[in-house]
């Protein structure tokens, strides 16, 4: 990734390079757009997983037992268990 400090960028060998405050600008919307967009599909992803039943966590990185999800998941009451699109 590139590192931008006092209108120089380092670059991939660690070399700083001086670049134009235009080129700075435009280099800073660029990483701006792809974090937004980053964002974007980490939320549509949760969606789907949530959608597929699928935890929308790691269930090795929690403490929980993977049985307190089941049990939300598996909630007769909305009669959705199932259906398929």
């Amino acid at each position: 990734m590139k590192e931008i400090k006092d209108g120089f960028i380092r670059n991939e060998n660690k070399e700083n390079i001086m670049i134009s405050r235009e080129e700075r600008k435009r280099i800073i919307q660029q990483m701006r757009f792809n974090s937004s967009l980053i964002l974007r599909l980490q939320a549509m992803n949760a969606v789907h997983k949530m959608r597929l039943g699928i935890p929308p966590f790691d269930a090795k990185a929690t403490k929980e037992p993977a049985s307190v999800f089941a049990e939300a998941t598996t909630d007769k009451s909305e009669g959705r268990q199932g259906e398929g699109d």
